[in-house]
């Protein structure tokens, strides 16, 4: 009785390059999907009368959460992740068209180059970088809608309005940032399992 031998079946190393490369970039794709789904929820969280609302103030957290993802991410991706999110929230917005999208990937872009160049991803950089951003915000906010056209009042306005969202979006941006960190921080494990994995 002849005995059957068995063929394993080699896989070439091409084929695991193609493999390997194709799980990484899934991996990647998942980590935008999640950080888009942050980003839609925070514009619901925005959005929703009363939710977060505090003495009338509410605050701009689409501005940490870019930020966040700037810091982590770098200057062109949170540049990009700025514009989406800014073209989101200015479709709810009476500001003119742009405004948004403008100031958020400027500022985004430019808190991606300072973690590039000069500071490290610190939930104490987060809040700086959050509140400066924030600042810069609101102020060019205040000057376009109100300054500009020398509404009456409008300095009560700032004062009663403006500086309390101000101080209030900047005590939540550590939130934005340590989810962001997280996300981030698992993903580059699993990336580094799989260099692991083929090594």
């Amino acid at each position: 009785m002849r005995s059957k031998s068995l063929k394993l079946k080699s896989i070439s190393p091409q084929k695991q390059d193609r493999n390997s490369m194709r799980k990484r970039q899934m991996i990647r794709v998942l980590k935008w999907v999640i950080y888009i789904v942050l980003m839609m929820i925070t514009f619901v969280i925005m959005g929703t009368p009363g939710l977060m609302l505090v003495n009338g103030w509410k605050p701009l957290l689409l501005i940490p959460l870019t930020v966040s993802v700037a810091m982590f991410e770098g200057e062109l991706a949170g540049g990009i992740y700025a514009i989406v999110s800014g073209i989101f929230w200015g479709t709810v917005s009476d500001t003119f068209l742009g405004f948004h999208a403008l100031f958020l990937y400027i500022l985004c872009v430019s808190c991606g180059l300072m973690i590039k160049f000069y500071f490290k991803s610190h939930v104490l950089s987060a809040l700086m970088l959050s509140g400066v951003s924030t600042v810069i915000f609101c102020l060019a906010d205040f000057f376009f809608n109100y300054a500009m056209w020398g509404y009456v009042g409008r300095e009560a306005l700032f004062i009663k309005q403006y500086i309390p969202i101000m101080v209030y979006t900047i005590l939540v941006s550590p939130v934005f940032y340590f989810l962001v960190k997280l996300v981030h921080t698992k993903v580059r494990a699993k990336q580094a399992d799989e260099i692991f994995e083929e090594a």
